[in-house]
């Protein structure tokens, strides 16, 4: 009783502090006084704090349309399916499980891959009904695609792989007549802003997502993009 008691009063300060400090909350993470550090803190205490963008990508935003992947052997990119699964057994970073493409398959996504030799060197998952990022979801409509979960063999980075099956991904997709591609990163991945750049993806949305002991959560948009990271 009193945990429960402890956990309502923690609830409703939350709430207070939300309402009442939404603005200077929003201020101290503009100028990015907050801490990858104080937020693996925080997380510790159960306090999940996660900022991060939608992006808008398309071909028309590339300007690396023939880019192609440093590799001094044949390769090849191809659609995974159930049927040659076996591929990505070897692939590190660690090897993702059976069972998590067996979900995805199962939910209409596609994985796209980049192979040489029998293995497989990158890879990307694209959902055709909806963004699924465990914090932001929303259907997609017709023209639209959700871009997720891109990975890079940790040997073959540096070689143009990702940029490579990004490109691919749009003309997979377009063909599809889905000209309109979402992803999201989270803003304390440096590395995936960097890449974001490095193919002219477009912020859209930036949104801060808080979780207080599991208990309460919301997710804040901060503000409106105006196509350039601020």
């Amino acid at each position: 009783m009193k945990e429960t008691m402890n956990m309502k009063s923690a609830g409703r300060t939350f709430k207070k502090i939300y309402r009442n400090y939404k603005i200077k909350i929003i201020h101290v993470w503009s100028h990015e006084l907050i801490t990858k550090a104080l937020f693996d803190r925080l997380s510790r205490l159960g306090i999940t704090i996660v900022p991060y963008y939608l992006f808008e990508e398309s071909k028309s935003f590339l300007n690396m349309a023939d880019i192609k992947p440093i590799i001094d052997k044949p390769y090849e990119t191809i659609i995974l399916n159930r049927s040659n699964i076996n591929l990505i057994k070897g692939f590190g970073n660690p090897s993702p499980t059976e069972n998590e493409f067996l979900k995805l398959w199962d939910k209409d996504c596609s994985c796209i891959c980049l192979t040489c030799e029998g293995d497989v060197l990158g890879y990307g998952w694209v959902d055709y009904r909806k963004c699924n990022y465990k914090y932001l979801s929303f259907e997609l409509k017709n023209n639209e695609a959700y871009a997720f979960n891109f990975q890079t063999a940790r040997h073959m980075r540096g070689r143009n792989i990702a940029p490579f099956l990004r490109n691919f991904l749009y003309e997979h997709v377009g063909n599809m007549g889905r000209n309109r591609i979402y992803s999201i990163t989270e803003q304390l991945n440096t590395p995936a802003l960097k890449f974001k750049e490095k193919i002219n993806a477009k912020p859209l949305l930036h949104y801060v997502y808080f979780n207080l002991f599991n208990k309460i959560s919301k997710n804040i948009k901060i503000k409106t993009m105006k196509n350039h990271f601020s």
